[in-house]
Formats: C-alpha cells, sequence, structure tokens
C-alpha cells in the first residue's frame, strides 16, 4: 500500500468523510440544500431539468473572476459551506494525495511531462513501488512498453491482461451472436483479483471496455489511475470525437440522432457498430 493511505480496511471511512459524513442511502432523502449542509429534508433535488457547469459560458469559478450565471453551484455556496468543503483537503490521507498532484501537475506544465513520466512522479512521490497493470489485451503492445519504462526506473511491475483465464462468454449466459469478435470474455474481477493478490501499490488501467473499467475499479483495492482509454474508431483518444466538428465528424453524426438505436444496443436497420474492433 502507499505509505499514508489506507486503502481496502479505511477505505470506507475515508469516503464518508469526504461525501461530508452521510452514506448514499442517508442523503437519499434530503434536498437540493440539505444535500449540500447534511440535514435531512423532504425530497433529493432534481439537477437534471436545468444547467449546469456544463451550459456555463463564463468560468469564473476556474478563472478567479468571481463572474457566475445565476444557476451556479460556486455561488449558492454559503461560507460555512465553504469552509466545510476545504476542510475536507486538512485530511491527512487526502492532503497528501493533493499535494503531490498538484506537484505533478505543475512540474508537467513546466517541464512539458507526458502523462507517463506524470504517473511515475506521482507514484514516486506516493511511495508507490509495486505497479499493477490492467490492460486491455487490444493493448498489450503497448503495455509492455509501459512496463519496459517503469522498470527501467525502479518500479516493479505485474501486469494482468483483460483475457486472463480465458473464460468464454457463453459460460455465464452472453449469447454466442454477441461473441462474433471473439468468444473469450474479458475478466475484469479476475484481473482485480490477481492485482489484489499482488498487493499492488497503485494500477494504471490501460484501455479496458466500457463496463468492464467499472467493473474492475469497483473489485480493486489500491487506487487505480488511467492512462489509455480504448476508442477503437480514434485510436484510442476519445476527446477526439468532441474535438473534431467538421461535417464528417463522429461529432456530428452523434448529433444528427439518426443511429436510431433500438434496445438490443443495434442500429434500427440491424447493421449495430460498424467500427473497427478489438476486444
Amino acid at each position: 500500500m502507499c505509505r499514508g493511505v489506507s486503502w481496502s480496511k479505511g477505505g470506507e471511512d475515508l469516503a464518508r468523510r469526504l461525501s461530508g459524513g452521510f452514506a448514499a442511502e442517508e442523503r437519499a432523502g434530503m434536498s437540493g440544500e440539505d444535500q449540500r449542509t447534511g440535514n435531512a429534508g423532504d425530497a433529493p433535488l432534481d439537477v437534471f431539468g436545468g444547467p449546469s457547469c456544463v451550459d456555463c459560458g463564463l468560468s469564473g469559478c476556474a478563472d478567479g473572476s468571481g463572474r457566475y450565471p445565476s444557476f451556479c453551484e460556486t455561488a449558492k455556496i454559503s461560507a460555512d459551506q465553504h469552509d466545510e468543503i476545504a476542510n475536507r483537503y486538512r485530511d491527512p490521507e487526502v492532503f497528501r494525495i493533493m499535494k503531490v498532484a498538484s506537484d505533478a501537475s505543475r512540474l508537467a506544465f513546466s517541464e512539458g511531462w507526458c502523462r507517463v513520466e506524470e504517473t511515475m512522479y506521482y507514484a514516486r512521490q506516493m511511495g508507490a513501488r509495486r505497479i499493477g497493470i490492467a490492460s486491455c489485451s487490444g493493448v498489450i503492445a503497448e503495455a509492455r512498453v509501459l512496463a519496459k519504462v517503469l522498470r527501467a526506473n525502479g518500479f516493479q511491475v505485474y501486469g494482468i491482461a483483460c483475457k486472463v483465464g480465458a473464460i468464454r462468454r457463453s459460460e455465464f449466459g452472453i449469447e454466442e451472436s454477441c461473441c462474433d469478435f471473439g468468444a473469450v470474455s474479458c475478466d475484469p474481477l479476475y484481473q482485480a483479483q490477481l492485482l489484489n493478490e499482488a498487493r499492488c501499490d497503485l494500477n494504471i488501467v490501460m484501455g479496458l471496455c466500457v463496463g468492464h473499467d467499472i467493473l474492475f475499479q469497483r473489485a480493486v483495492e489500491a487506487p487505480c489511475t488511467t492512462l489509455v482509454v480504448k476508442d477503437r474508431a480514434l485510436c484510442h483518444n476519445p476527446v477526439a470525437a468532441l474535438h473534431a466538428v467538421g461535417s464528417s465528424s463522429p461529432y456530428n453524426r452523434m448529433m444528427r440522432g439518426t443511429l436510431g438505436w433500438n434496445d438490443e444496443g443495434s442500429n434500427e436497420d440491424g447493421a449495430g457498430w460498424s467500427g473497427s474492433r478489438c476486444c
């Protein structure tokens, strides 16, 4: 484990402190204001019917200008709430992570570091020596390069690919018709189990499928950071779909709403996903 951070035994207590001391079930019946203050109320606030940060064009919270739209959550915070939020970061475990992360970000900017260099700095400063790699089998070549880089910088590496165990999808109830891109299933739970047994200090996620990444992070004990996010169409660079606004870009294709997904997750014409295939 990273020194000063208790993840397996103290994780629940830490999560409770970070959420203001209320478990999810305790907060479910609180109003919007009461969820912020921690007081029991009538009903949860429906926040999905109005604008939020993604609809703001001012960003006064980020640039320090203090210009906030009427719906701004920052503008609604009272002085007492502000102090309470700041106090969460004075927790010794949280403060250490934030301090190292701040130093890593500062150096990444000033030195022009890539994400791998930033991750290695963070791991070293946190005292993490045993690094686990949870990799998609489709990016195992890149995982090998990462392992080589980590070992050259003094880290111990234990990497587990997603197909470990060679369990077929049909063994746990997924129809063979869904397996035309490979009958062997990804196994994020066994990946997590093996990395837990290895007592990794820090895990690096590389390209796990949507959903599989959720199961992995739910089951793994050591802290995780993501290095690679899978995107079969865009060379594992999903933000490119949001940057590209040309007429033939994935962004405009998605905004047209012409895919016509049915309940089975396929196009109405039965074509389904036609991108390049990678486990």
